[in-house]
């Protein structure tokens, strides 16, 4: 075999093994596109639900903060991707309720927080939640001994399914009548523990 005819040989082994490759890159490819398509569409879906107005009614006294949390059960269900109301009816199901209790739980007390100004979070030492027609009502109570200055209430609910989901904070007590309007760009509100002074403060 001459020089030429060697060279042809494996000038044709290069051409097979490029030929063999080609296929699998579109398949690589194929299923790399239907992978973003599939984390598109749930993206659209998680982003599809418009919340209603969540809302809490806060109080501070002493070293306690308490706060009666209220969100639409609906909302809840999307947030948590699973069935809380009765298929037909669309009415809350307390049998799927009850399964879902400590998930539901856990997610609204992951997303509403009592912090220190430097950061630190408050205890949470008691909490209970009921059902109000088509809503869950949340009684938390957290504990913040020995803090100077003020406390930060914090809540993110919704944020993760509704960029445009909205918080409404209601003041008891000393600051009776005082609103705060939470959303993405402003999602907590400073609390002087003075009783005299509590005052809500947007930002941070």
């Amino acid at each position: 075999m001459d020089a030429r005819q060697k060279t042809a040989r494996a000038g044709g082994g290069e051409n097979h093994v490029a030929s063999s490759r080609a296929p699998l890159s579109k398949v690589a490819a194929a299923l790399l596109a239907v992978l973003m398509l599939l984390a598109g569409a749930r993206a659209q879906l998680a982003l599809a639900h418009a919340t209603k107005l969540s809302s809490s009614k806060v109080s501070v006294d002493a070293e306690t903060v308490e706060a009666e949390i209220t969100v639409n059960v609906a909302d809840l269900e999307a947030a948590l991707s699973v069935r809380l109301r009765a298929e037909g009816t669309g009415e809350p199901d307390p049998a799927l309720i009850a399964r879902a209790a400590k998930q539901a739980t856990r997610y609204v007390t992951e997303r509403a927080a009592v912090l220190t100004q430097e950061g630190v979070s408050c205890a949470l030492t008691a909490m209970g939640h009921a059902t109000s027609r088509d809503h869950l009502v949340w009684r938390i109570i957290w504990r913040c001994p020995a803090v100077h200055g003020g406390l930060v209430y914090r809540v993110t609910l919704f944020h993760d399914i509704d960029p445009s989901a909205r918080h409404m904070v209601i003041f008891r007590g000393d600051a009776k009548g005082r609103l705060a309007l939470f959303g993405m760009a402003a999602s907590e509100v400073s609390l002087v523990l003075a009783r005299a002074s509590l005052a809500p403060v947007f930002g941070r």
